[in-house]
C-alpha cells in the first residue's frame, strides 16, 4: 500500500529518527518527514493469569520510527482508525504500518516535555 506524503519529499528534508532529535527544539510544531523501520515503541499487558498454552492477555503498544540510538513515538490516527500495535501477549497486529518495514512518515513534531513525537500525518513506504 502506496499513501502519498502530499506535495514532493526532497532527500534534504528527510530525516532519520536520529537527525530529527538532533535538530528538534528548531523543528517543534512544524511538519517533517522522518524515514525509519516500523517498530512497538513499549508494549504493555494486562496480568491475568492464563491456562499454560493460551494467550489471554490484552496488549498494545504505540508504533515507532526506528534510528540507530532513539525511537520516535508515532500518536494519532489513521482513516479513522488509531495508529498502534493491539492483540495479546501471543500475536499484535500493527495499523498502518508493518513491524520491520521501512517508512517514510509524515507528521507534526511536538514536545509533551519528556519526548518529542509525531502527530501522524501520512506514509509510504521505502524500499529496501
Amino acid at each position: 500500500m502506496l499513501v502519498a506524503i502530499s506535495g514532493c519529499i526532497a532527500a534534504s528534508s528527510v530525516y532519520t529518527p536520529d537527525q530529527l532529535v538532533a535538530a528538534a527544539e528548531g523543528l517543534v510544531g512544524k511538519t517533517v518527514v522522518v524515514q525509519g523501520a516500523a517498530v512497538a515503541y513499549s508494549i504493555t499487558c494486562t496480568k491475568m493469569v492464563c491456562t499454560p498454552g493460551q494467550c489471554c492477555n490484552t496488549c498494545g503498544s504505540p508504533l515507532a520510527l526506528a534510528g540507530e540510538k532513539v525511537k520516535i513515538r508515532l500518536r494519532g490516527s489513521f482513516e479513522l482508525r488509531g495508529i498502534g500495535c493491539f492483540g495479546d501477549e501471543c500475536t499484535q497486529a500493527c495499523y498502518p504500518l508493518v513491524l520491520g518495514k521501512r517508512y517514510q512518515v509524515a507528521g507534526t513534531l511536538l514536545d509533551d516535555g519528556a519526548e518529542y513525537y509525531l502527530d501522524f500525518i501520512s506514509y509510504q513506504n521505502v524500499s529496501t
